[in-house]
């Protein structure tokens, strides 16, 4: 499996345990995530990750807070985040798009590292 080689701001974040509860690839992706709404802003692709194999490509049409409505029947009723997590509202990215960093493999995280959520560049890593 080839290496990826971003050619973008990309963000990619892990789905391993939502994709195990039988969710789609973009519903496990789109939310509920810690995360600076200005940051993800600045991503163009999100990437959808398990083990470090990207599965899939999105385009972020709207970032929002979990709490919104379109998000309701995967937060249990009454539950709040605190703080509150954000999520996307969006879809796939186009063929081209797809071609350059589906089935490829992110590079290794950095010890200890904990977040399911990082951010690569054409300049290298930046995660937070």
């Amino acid at each position: 499996m080839e290496p990826i080689n971003p050619r973008h701001n990309l963000l990619a974040i892990s789905i391993g345990r939502s994709l195990e509860e039988r969710r789609s690839i973009y519903d496990s992706v789109r939310m509920s995530w810690r995360i600076s709404e200005d940051r993800a802003r600045s991503a163009d692709y999100i990437l959808a990750h398990k083990g470090g194999i990207v599965l899939d490509v999105f385009i972020a049409d709207e970032w929002v807070d979990s709490s919104d409505e379109r998000f309701s029947r995967y937060i249990p009723d009454g539950h709040v985040y605190n703080p509150p997590r954000k999520g996307f509202i969006g879809r796939q990215a186009p063929g081209e798009i797809l071609d350059l960093y589906r089935h490829t493999r992110l590079p290794a995280v950095k010890k200890g590292a904990a977040s399911p959520i990082r951010y690569l560049s054409p300049q290298g890593d930046f995660d937070q």
